[in-house]
């Protein structure tokens, strides 16, 4: 029991003591390697310039970014910078680019490691603008550099598409257009249909006019508005020395005028046109197609509106425009809402306020033309006795045609050289200006300041006497009280070319 006893302890002394040493063992172990693999390390920093980084970014304004401190009138934009150790060490840091210094530190790379370090600028849609490669360094102890340098990328530029929907008319290509630049204002489309005249008002996106200034940042569609029924008429200076081919009691001598480019209604305002502004049709005409065949219902809205007096004429100018989003061209003492201006409210005597009515001829609303407007406008650039032709039935519903039984569907004879209809006959056409039986120098290009009858032209479809010479482009024999309402009184509008 004794011998037993002795060995039992000295194993268990041994087995304590080799666990012990074990123990010490390992932890000098544990020592050794930290003391052996411990490795130094150093840093290497990206100080860029914000304010530079968003403009050369969002602007493409210079072809490249650099690591440098250089200051740049700041962009807003919204775009990240992200930089890349590779090599014996990798390591990635972003930062999102402000006004501020860009500065992207990394601190742990091991010395003697080699590396290089890739870069880009990415915007806030994914898309790589700039991007960029160091070449290959062993760090040292202590703070390192890099020259890294961030270039367009160019294999990765975002284009985007311009569309152009003519809406009918001249096909235009569509444009395919680098991120930030800007479309090419194409040549204007045309659009033509028979008997129909169109005018092009511009490229709109959605009811804006585009303004080709504007950087392209998406796909896009541009429409084209056009103004129906209408042709755009080209303006002159008339200086007064002219020589016309039919003398113009108008274009007198010494009398100085300008006509400016007009949109110019190409017919005579319909039944149908002046109903759906003024709520009614106060026409009293019998109306009839190019046939002779007399038209009742909903037939009759295609002939001239007539028995409108002046003062309708100008509320169809300014409800119109209103209707449209246009600014009014006539200004009524007492009226501030045209929108709501109700038919059965015009003066239908001599009125002294509506009489006093002013037009502002810079607006771009609806009008009637001056005396002098008209004028140039039937004339059509040609030399012909009526509005197109020397054959006043080639042009002229009037009375020798229609044997004074009424109006007939606008646009259903030929047109002049502005391809204007019915600028002679159908019905007479007021004007805006005050009637004064001779025009001198001295009279203004809007007719005279004041009066008691206002000019009307082109002559109609009634003639007692059985003549045409009314129908003719120069004669101005014809005036009517303003509250005049007659079943050959009608009237066209106008308005500024934009």
């Amino acid at each position: 029991m004794k011998k037993f006893g002795k060995l039992a302890v000295s194993r268990t002394a041994k087995l304590f003591i080799a666990l012990i040493a074990n123990v010490v063992f390992a932890l000098f172990l544990s020592g050794c390697s930290d003391l052996a693999f411990k490795a130094k390390t150093a840093s290497v920093n990206f100080p860029f310039n914000g304010k530079e980084l968003l403009q050369n970014s969002s602007r493409s304004a210079r072809t490249e970014a650099t690591s440098d401190d250089s200051s740049t009138e700041s962009e807003t934009s919204e775009m990240t910078i992200s930089i890349s150790i590779k090599g014996d060490y990798t390591e990635t840091k972003s930062a999102s680019i402000t006004d501020d210094t860009v500065n992207i530190s990394f601190d742990s790379i091991p010395v003697d490691s080699q590396i290089y370090a890739e870069g880009s600028i990415v915007d806030s849609e994914g898309n790589t603008i700039y991007e960029g490669k160091s070449d290959t360094v062993v760090i040292q102890e202590g703070k390192n550099q890099l020259a890294l340098k961030l270039t367009k990328a160019s294999s990765t530029v975002t284009t985007y598409t311009v569309t152009f929907d003519a809406d009918g008319g001249s096909a235009v290509e569509a444009q395919t257009v680098e991120r930030g630049n800007t479309a090419t204002k194409p040549a204007d489309p045309s659009k033509s249909e028979e008997k129909v005249s169109y005018v092009f008002l511009g490229w709109y996106n959605g009811d804006t006019v585009f303004d080709f200034a504007t950087a392209i940042t998406e796909n896009i569609t541009l429409k084209a508005k056009w103004l129906e029924g209408f042709a755009k008429v080209t303006g002159t200076t008339i200086d007064g020395d002219e020589t016309w081919t039919l003398s113009s009691s108008v274009f007198v001598s010494e009398r100085s005028l300008t006509i400016p480019d007009l949109y110019v209604c190409d017919h005579e305002v319909t039944r149908g046109e002046f109903k759906e502004v003024m709520g009614e049709d106060p026409s009293i005409a019998a109306a009839y197609d190019k046939d002779g065949n007399e038209l009742t219902g909903d037939a009759v809205l295609n002939n001239p509106v007539n028995y409108v007096n002046w003062y309708a004429a100008i509320a169809y100018c300014n409800k119109l425009s209103v209707k449209e989003g246009l600014d009014c061209a006539y200004e009524v003492s007492g009226i501030s809402d045209w929108e709501n201006l109700e038919y059965s409210s015009l003066p239908t005597s001599s009125n002294d306020t509506w009489n006093a009515a002013t037009c502002n001829f810079e607006a771009n609303g609806y009008r009637l033309p001056t005396e002098a407007e008209w004028e140039w406008l039937a004339r059509g650039g040609q030399n012909y006795t009526y509005a197109g032709s020397d054959t006043v039935d080639d042009v002229a519903w009037c009375t020798t045609n229609t044997n004074n039984t009424g109006s007939r569907d606008v646009k259903t004879k030929a047109a002049n050289g502005y391809g204007l209809y019915d600028m002679s006959g159908n019905v007479w056409e007021w004007c805006w200006d005050w009637y004064v039986s001779s025009i001198s120098s001295d009279t203004d290009a809007s007719g005279a300041a004041s009066g008691d009858n206002r000019g009307r032209r082109g002559g109609s479809w009634y003639g007692s006497d059985g003549i045409t010479s009314r129908c003719e482009v120069a004669i101005r024999d014809s005036k009517s009280a303003p509250e005049y309402c007659s079943e050959v009184n009608g009237f066209r509008v106008v308005r500024n070319a934009q």
